[in-house]
C-alpha cells in the first residue's frame, strides 16, 4: 500500500507564513490536483477526553475548509469505508505541523448556488491509542523500558504512513544536581 498526493492546497497565515496541506490517497497514481482554500482554511485544535486540566494525552484535529467548486467531480469520497484511505499532512517551511487521517463523519458542505466550500477534519490518531493493546519492545518482562521507548512503541502502533517526528520538552531539576546535564542517565525520559 502506497500513499501519493492526490490534492494539495496552500494558504498564508496572518503573519505571512505559507502553510501547505497535502492530502494523500492510498494507491492513487495520478498527478496532484491543486484545490483553492476557503475562509479560515486550516485550524488545529486540541480535543481533550475529559475536563481534567492535566490530561496526560491530548489528541488533536485539523479542521480544513477548501473551495471545491472546480474539483467536486474528483474529490474525496467521504462514503469510503476504508478509514485509512486518506492521510493529510499540513506543513510549514517543510516542517510537519500536523499529520493524520481523514475523519469522514465530520464533513460539511452547505447548500450554495455559487462557490462550493467543503469542510472536513483530519485526526492525529492519538485518541485511538486507548483501544490499541500495548506491545513492549522486549517481551521479557524482567527488562524495564524507559519512558521514551514506551512513547515510541505507542506511536508505532498508529502506523503513520510516513513515520513521525517526536519533539519532547521536559525539564526536571532535582536539588542534588549541579546542572541539568550532570549525567545523561538523569534525563527524565531515559529513566526506566
Amino acid at each position: 500500500m502506497s500513499y501519493n498526493i492526490h490534492w494539495t492546497s496552500s494558504a498564508s497565515s496572518k503573519n505571512g507564513n505559507l502553510y501547505q496541506l497535502d492530502i494523500y490517497d492510498k494507491d492513487y497514481t495520478g498527478d496532484p490536483i491543486t484545490v483553492p482554500v476557503g475562509e479560515q482554511p486550516f485550524v488545529i485544535k486540541a480535543n481533550a477526553a475529559s475536563d481534567n486540566q492535566y490530561e496526560a494525552l491530548l489528541a488533536s484535529e485539523l479542521r480544513v475548509i477548501l473551495n471545491i467548486t472546480n474539483t467536486q467531480e474528483d474529490f474525496i469520497d467521504f462514503s469510503n469505508e476504508d478509514q485509512f484511505k486518506y492521510f493529510g499532512i499540513l506543513s510549514y517551511d517543510d516542517n510537519i505541523v500536523f499529520q493524520g487521517w481523514l475523519l469522514p463523519d465530520a464533513m460539511t458542505m452547505p447548500f450554495s448556488t455559487g462557490e462550493i466550500e467543503c469542510g472536513f477534519s483530519f485526526i492525529d490518531g492519538l485518541a485511538m491509542l486507548k483501544t490499541i493493546y500495548y506491545t513492549p519492545s522486549n517481551l521479557n518482562t524482567s527488562i524495564l523500558e524507559n519512558t521514551r521507548q514506551t512513547i515510541q512503541n505507542c506511536l508505532n502502533a498508529l502506523n503513520y504512513p510516513f513515520g513521525y517526528n517526536i519533539n519532547i520538552g521536559v525539564s526536571i531539576f532535582a536539588s542534588g544536581m549541579q546542572n541539568r546535564t550532570d549525567d545523561i542517565k538523569n534525563e527524565p525520559l531515559s529513566q526506566s
